[in-house]
């Protein structure tokens, strides 16, 4: 798999002049990242709704360090930890894209999806010892942290997390000159196909509506007025 910059460049060339697009500016190569890593997650999404799997290719391990700075009393209180995360592709609905957090020495660890199942523990009998005695992470996708209860010995000072991460690059082992761009082929096809569908669209929709019969076919160039990187 070659570096980002590789895969980022046929994008912007796509979409740059003399690409098969024509945009009113030349896109750079930082928004040709941007519109590779949006993409790419609405590539996998599609893939896993289609087979049922993400390619092994497609996932990263990362490990999050405890900062003192970023926790909350009220949790600190309960010994409850919290590590920042860079954003992680929701794979579908009912999968978030991680296949494992824990911590370095493989320590069994309760992985909790909700705050509204860990309140459901707390009021079974059988199962609230899981918030209460037990280690458990629980990922929070709109604050992008991962909480990590741990009733002895504090805080551990490396979370492990592999996952689909929105933003392969800015993960903090990425070598971003050196390291392979987590996508196959496949994949980036889909990417292409779909990066083609929806600037093409957008080129049509700018076209006019009707031609004057005194003007050639062949005069009128669509563009897209306004390049889109969301």
């Amino acid at each position: 798999m070659p570096v980002i910059h590789k895969y980022a460049q046929q994008i912007q060339s796509m979409l740059g002049s003399g690409g098969s697009i024509t945009v009113d500016a030349r896109v750079t190569i930082q928004q040709s990242i941007k519109i590779l890593n949006d993409f790419r997650a609405v590539a996998i999404s599609e893939f896993f709704r289609v087979k049922g799997f993400v390619p092994e290719q497609a996932y990263q391990t990362s490990s999050l360090v405890y900062d003192k700075d970023f926790q909350d009393e009220y949790d600190l209180s309960k010994c409850i930890y919290t590590y920042t995360c860079d954003r992680i592709i929701p794979v579908s609905a009912v999968n978030d894209g991680i296949t494992y957090i824990g911590v370095q020495n493989g320590e069994n660890i309760t992985r909790l999806k909700s705050r509204s199942q860990i309140s459901n523990y707390k009021k079974n009998f059988f199962t609230r010892h899981i918030v209460s005695e037990s280690p458990w992470v629980l990922y929070e996708p709109d604050y992008n942290s991962i909480l990590f209860h741990k009733p002895y010995g504090g805080p551990t000072k490396l979370l492990v997390v592999r996952a689909v991460f929105q933003a392969p690059e800015a993960l903090p082992e990425y070598d971003i000159q050196h390291d392979e761009y987590p996508i196959t082929d496949e994949l980036f096809n889909m990417v292409l196909q779909l990066v083609q569908e929806k600037y093409f669209r957008s080129v049509m929709s700018s076209a006019p509506d009707t031609i004057p019969n005194a003007t050639e076919d062949s005069s009128v160039i669509p563009q897209v007025v306004q390049n889109n990187n969301g």
